[in-house]
């Protein structure tokens, strides 16, 4: 299955490590400072062309990205991964199952055709052999399968009677 995702499970795991190891608490931006509880954990710096503003907005992004919501973050994206694979490995079960079913149709209508064709006890033969083939693959259309072998029987013995 492929990984539709481009960060590496590595990088995930290093990111929520580095986060367990961070000051815990919730964080919240005042003023320009981040700060957990009353401990502050930094100040954003305002830079040399910058405006003040811009170092509030910058202390409320770093707030708002806390080790926890990081590592929720990290474990909805472990989450969305999982169910990306698990809806993959119902698809190719899907498609293994369509290619099957697809097999059986084609042996079928070849039971079919032979049920159809001039019949002689050649046609019988050859759709009885058919026929228990289909059987041992795909039992629930046994009953199907006998029937139109019985037709094809009943025709070969109408022939050689004619």
């Amino acid at each position: 299955m492929r990984d539709r995702i481009g960060l590496p499970a590595k990088m995930l795991h290093d990111i929520v490590a580095r986060a367990e190891q961070a000051t815990a608490g919730k964080w919240r931006a005042v003023g320009r400072r981040v700060v957990s509880g009353e401990t502050g954990l930094f100040d954003a710096q305002i830079p040399r062309n910058g405006v003040a503003e811009n170092a509030r907005r910058n202390a409320a992004y770093v707030a708002a990205a806390s080790p926890s919501a990081v590592s929720q973050l990290v474990n909805e994206l472990f989450r969305l991964r999982r169910a990306i694979n698990d809806a993959d490995r119902r698809v190719e079960e899907a498609e293994a199952e369509v290619a099957r079913m697809k097999e059986e149709t084609r042996r079928a209508r070849a039971v079919a055709a032979a049920v159809t064709l001039p019949t002689t006890a050649k046609a019988a033969t050859t759709a009885a052999r058919l026929a228990e083939q289909i059987k041992t693959r795909a039992p629930d259309v046994a009953l199907l399968v006998d029937s139109l072998a019985a037709i094809a029987r009943a025709r070969a013995d109408v022939d050689e009677e004619i």
